[in-house]
């Protein structure tokens, strides 16, 4: 059926649904997955006037994301499921 499916991963409860439903396709179909990830820097959140929320640095989120797509390969694994895992940097784009 699919040989190959992309599974973007941001975390939410919304990609954990799309991840087992990719999950379920690619035994069916023996298909693989690539589970994604795109590290985008943030803004500053501006609370009231000249308060702002403080900012992680950059490499905090890349660590948070390679744990997301850790936990999600191991979901895979636990399945049968093959997959790769890619994390973007989306180097000051937008996504």
């Amino acid at each position: 059926m699919y040989e190959r499916i992309v599974v973007a991963m941001d975390g939410s409860e919304t990609a954990r649904r799309g991840l087992d439903t990719a999950i379920r396709l690619a035994r069916e179909g023996n298909g693989r997955l690539l589970l994604l990830h795109v590290v985008e820097e943030p803004l500053p959140l501006v609370i009231s006037g000249d308060w702002t929320l403080p900012v992680l640095p950059l490499e905090a989120y890349r660590q948070a994301a390679a744990r997301l797509l850790e936990d999600a390969l191991e979901a895979c694994r636990e399945a049968g499921v093959t997959a790769d895992t890619r994390l973007l940097d989306a180097a000051g784009r937008r996504i």
